[in-house]
């Protein structure tokens, strides 16, 4: 009777476990990117586990293969992913790095200006 126990309880932790992971790694970041969907601001779509990360790695290899054009915009060069994704989702998108860290990145001065107001104020 007292190893029907212990499996059991150690099927229920386990189960627990993989429920939290669940949660932490797929619910959570697709309830986020829902919330900034709904609201009008567009990204890359999210990857279980990896976020956006493989796209970024992808990119960047890709930019720094290509000889550099003489000039002093270096934004394709160094950072191709804002470039490539501001094209696409404008200047506020939203990605998902490793581990699901969430960034909301926002490329007008303007209204990046006034939050540093708000928030210093």
């Amino acid at each position: 009777m007292g190893e029907v126990f212990k499996i059991l309880f150690v099927f229920l932790i386990t189960l627990l476990l993989l429920l939290k992971v669940a949660l932490s790694f797929w619910w959570r970041p697709r309830k986020i990117q829902g919330h900034f969907f709904n609201q009008g601001i567009r990204g890359p779509p999210y990857r279980f586990f990896v976020g956006n990360v493989q796209e970024l790695v992808g990119m960047m290899l890709k930019a720094s293969s290509q000889p550099m054009p003489f000039s002093h915009n270096i934004l394709p060069r160094v950072l191709s992913f804002y470039h490539h994704w501001k094209k696409l989702y404008g200047t506020f998108f939203f990605l998902t790095s490793l581990l699901h860290k969430h960034i909301l990145s926002l490329l007008h001065i303007y209204i990046v200006f006034n939050l540093g107001i708000v928030f210093v104020a």
